[in-house]
């Protein structure tokens, strides 16, 4: 019988156990009123874990993208309805730190919250830069500053509002 508890023990430590990192990502996502409120974010939090991005980002030493992503979902669902649009930039600022980290080509983070997004509408996320665009519009966030703006050159201005002088 000794040899039977030994045996069971030398197996148990053999044993490939649930890493304890990944757990504790997938936990940090499950804290997020998200994940509680809305059936999307459960799944794309299951997605990271199944489809291996959440070991990724951590054989990666990128941990700190999962955490910058809930922010990312958080600001923009957590915005008053009505909210005016956010810049990309801006939304990357007040959430990373960074003003360039949602940028596209910026590394995983754009993808991952690209792909919540998607997720969250129903829609494949598509790679191309006309439909991430989109995707990003639909959640009224700004990517293009210059989109944003219309230049005018060498046309008369009229009515109120340009130094207080109608024309």
């Amino acid at each position: 019988m000794a040899t039977d508890w030994v045996t069971l023990a030398v197996c148990a430590t053999h044993a490939a156990p649930v890493p304890l990192a990944p757990r504790q990502l997938l936990a940090e996502g499950e804290a997020s009123a998200l994940h509680t409120e809305n059936p999307w974010y459960k799944e794309w939090l299951s997605g990271l874990a199944s489809d291996g991005t959440i070991t990724g980002l951590i054989n990666k030493k990128d941990e700190r993208l999962l955490s910058q992503a809930i922010r990312v979902l958080e600001y923009l669902y957590g915005r008053a309805s009505g909210s005016p649009p956010v810049m990309l930039v801006a939304l990357a600022d007040a959430t990373t730190g960074n003003t360039k980290a949602l940028n596209p080509g910026q590394g995983l983070l754009p993808t991952l919250v690209l792909r919540a997004l998607a997720i969250a509408r129903g829609v494949p996320l598509d790679p191309g830069a006309e439909d991430r665009r989109e995707l990003w519009d639909a959640f009224d966030v700004i990517v293009d500053d210059l989109a944003s703006r219309v230049l005018v050159l060498n046309l008369p201005a009229s009515g109120q509002g340009l130094g207080g002088v109608a024309h």
